[in-house]
């Protein structure tokens, strides 16, 4: 006969076992049931439909780029436009096919600008012209700089008033406008660094320098602000800053891989501008637009932007390259 005591130790063993056995089964159970949750969002992100929709531009792109390489491009609702390493510029309707060509530069294209109505047309480019173009006449205007220059913008209302801001490599912007005389150029700003890029909407005009961006109005000069650029931002020479008004009075930045969201609000006589939101990225951006796809939402946005090598590296569990 065994001892009961012993019997009733084994009797117990044997229940701790079953119980280890079952919490095991529960355990291994939960598992995959998240495993399968996971998998459902995984599904469910790959089956999301994308905001935009891509298409190659077609019609005379191909043809072009034969013989030519683009350097520049801008956008209007009734058409694009393109300059290229060559010093042309190609209008095209927004199928890709060419309506008009024109032969403005000696140089690689470096900006191009088009006016509200997108009547009017200004380029620059290394050989230090700002040439605007009437696209219905094609009556050119060229104003002849000391200076190569990197970025160019035509007022919005160049219609009724022309004038347009220019900026270089040199780091002064000009202020062009028809005087008495013939035309005046005006230093509007100077000894920052390299002018590159700027932005004309309504009476406002906001650049970029080597330290940050500065925004005056155009109609009094009398300055807003001045938003220095991130900390830890890349190197300008790297990554171009962007710059856009998504309304009359909000003005979007990116740098590098940042993005900020600047208000001008008046003070009483004075305006300023002040920075409302700001965020970063896992990649370069390139270019920003305002892109409102959602009524509900007050400020959404389009970045145009590729991968840094490094978060190519962490997608692909390692290693180098980059994206395009």
């Amino acid at each position: 006969l065994g001892d009961p005591a012993v019997e009733r130790a084994e009797h117990n063993t044997d229940e701790d076992e079953d119980d280890s056995e079952d919490d095991y089964r529960k355990d291994r159970d939960l598992d995959d049931e998240d495993e399968d949750e996971d998998e459902d969002e995984d599904e469910d992100e790959d089956d999301e439909e994308p905001v935009l929709k891509y298409q190659r531009l077609e019609g005379s792109v191909p043809e072009i780029l034969k013989r030519d390489s683009i350097s520049c491009f801008a956008a209007h609702e009734k058409f694009l436009v393109v300059g290229t390493a060559g010093g042309n510029i190609h209008l095209l309707d927004i199928n890709g096919f060419e309506s008009i060509k024109l032969k403005t530069h000696d140089q690689p294209i470096n900006f191009i600008s088009l006016d509200a109505s997108g009547d009017y047309l200004a380029s620059c480019a290394d050989d230090g012209k700002v040439v605007v173009t009437n696209l219905f006449s094609r009556q050119m205007k060229t104003v002849k700089f000391n200076q190569a220059m990197s970025c160019v913008e035509l007022s919005p209302t160049y219609t009724q008033k022309p004038m347009f801001v220019v900026g270089g490599p040199k780091g002064e912007l000009y202020l062009n406008q028809k005087g008495f005389f013939g035309d005046n150029n005006k230093i509007i700003h100077s000894g920052e660094g390299p002018i590159a890029t700027v932005s004309w909407n309504g009476n406002y005009v906001a650049w970029a320098n080597a330290y940050g961006v500065k925004a005056i109005n155009a109609a009094t000069r009398a300055p807003i602000a001045y938003v220095a650029q991130p900390e830890d931002a890349m190197d300008p020479n790297q990554s171009r800053c962007n710059i856009v008004w998504s309304t009359p009075s909000t003005m979007l930045i990116a740098w590098g891989d940042c993005v900020q969201v600047c208000n001008i609000e008046r003070i009483g006589k004075k305006e300023t501008m002040k920075i409302t939101a700001a965020f970063r990225t896992d990649f370069v951006i390139c270019g920003v637009a305002p892109f409102n796809f959602d009524a509900a939402t007050k400020l959404s946005m389009a970045l145009l932007a590729y991968p840094t090598p490094s978060a190519s590296s962490e997608k692909k569990g390692g290693g180098g390259g980059g994206g395009g």
